[in-house]
């Protein structure tokens, strides 16, 4: 769901660019591999506690690629990914930062103001993994063209979710939340172990 729509997440800018730290790859096609995020982040079931950042507008938990050509999700794209804006983008000029917010238990990757290949406007977003699973985009400002992006997620080649594809979807003050459970169903305790011949109660909330 997009801020767009009713009852999509609100538009909320967190500018990390004064508390942030520069990831460092910047180039054409590079990637930083295994940044912490602060707290183990459960994708596709697999929980993961570190994820790679690619200068053309893509994460991985998994894959350190640096596929600068975009495609569709699920397609041929790097397993593991969180696709905020996959484009061939330059970060030669700009700058990726990343920021463990442990006061609100979120971990925030920011490309600020980085082009296409070739451009010279900036484009600044973000990627946002919250402790409860969820997964933001937030874009403050798109570089024209901006319908040549892949924005999604995505298991492997073949499970995944995409939100838009070479689409004239993208603008700024656009919030995009991608979420794994329902999110008018809740439980209270979330996980836990059951010794054997034991029992537990769960609240299960329908809201």
């Amino acid at each position: 769901i997009d801020s767009d729509e009713t009852g999509g997440p609100a538009f909320g800018w967190v500018d990390i660019t004064g508390v942030g730290t520069d990831v460092g790859n910047h180039g054409d096609d590079v990637n930083t591999a295994g940044l912490a995020i602060g707290f183990p982040f459960s994708h596709y079931g697999t929980t993961f506690n570190t994820i790679n950042v690619c200068s053309n507008g893509f994460a991985s938990f998994s894959s350190t690629a640096t596929t600068f050509t975009n495609a569709g999700i699920p397609g041929s794209g790097p397993t593991n990914l969180l696709a905020a804006l996959w484009d061939d983008l330059d970060t030669s000029s700009g700058t990726i930062y990343a920021y463990q917010d442990v006061a609100n238990d979120r971990f925030i990757l920011e490309w600020f103001n980085v082009p296409q290949l070739g451009g010279s406007t900036g484009n600044t977003f973000e990627i946002i993994l919250y402790n409860d699973g969820r997964i933001v985009y937030q874009y403050l400002t798109v570089a024209a063209p901006g319908n040549s992006a892949t924005v999604g997620t995505q298991k492997d080649g073949t499970l995944g979710l995409e939100v838009a594809f070479n689409q004239p979807y993208l603008h700024d003050g656009l919030a995009v939340q991608l979420t794994q459970d329902a999110n008018w169903l809740s439980e209270n305790p979330a996980s836990g172990n059951i010794p054997p011949g034991g029992s537990a109660t769960v609240d299960v909330t329908a809201d």
